[in-house]
C-alpha cells in the first residue's frame, strides 16, 4: 500500500528524472562495479523542484547508494551475501 501512495507522489518532472537517472545508472553499470551521479547534474535535471532525496529513496530500495562530497556512488545490492562461519 506504501509504495502505490509514494507512486502517485511523484510529478512528471520528478517521474522522468528518475527514469532518466535509472538508465543512466544501468547503464554505468554494465560496464562498472558502480555509477557516479552528480549531486549539481541531478539538481539541474529537476529544474529547481524538490524531489532530490525522493528519487534517492526510491533508488537505494534496488542499490546501495552512497554521498561522497559532491557525488552519489551507486551500487548494485548484493543479494549473495556470505555468511560467517
Amino acid at each position: 500500500m506504501e509504495e502505490n501512495y509514494d507512486e502517485k507522489l511523484f510529478s512528471d518532472v520528478v517521474e522522468n528524472v528518475y527514469v532518466k537517472l535509472k538508465r543512466h545508472i544501468e547503464r554505468e553499470l554494465e560496464t562498472n562495479p558502480y555509477a557516479i551521479v552528480r549531486v549539481r547534474w541531478l539538481k539541474k535535471l529537476l529544474q529547481g523542484r524538490r524531489g532530490a532525496q525522493f528519487i534517492l529513496k526510491r533508488l537505494s530500495r534496488e542499490y546501495n547508494v552512497t554521498k561522497m562530497g559532491s557525488w552519489y556512488i551507486v551500487r548494485p545490492k548484493n543479494t549473495d551475501k556470505k555468511t560467517k562461519k
